[in-house]
């Protein structure tokens, strides 16, 4: 659990998050990556 993050869309296809919601999608990629810089 611990090395493995899951971020889901609804009603987003594979792979097409970011065109279901932009700003949901860079908000939870922020959240990852900040911590990792």
């Amino acid at each position: 659990p611990d090395l493995v993050a899951l971020h889901t869309v609804a009603h987003a296809p594979h792979a097409a998050m970011w065109n279901a919601d932009p700003e949901g999608y860079e908000e939870a990629l922020r959240r990852f990556l900040t911590p990792l810089m």
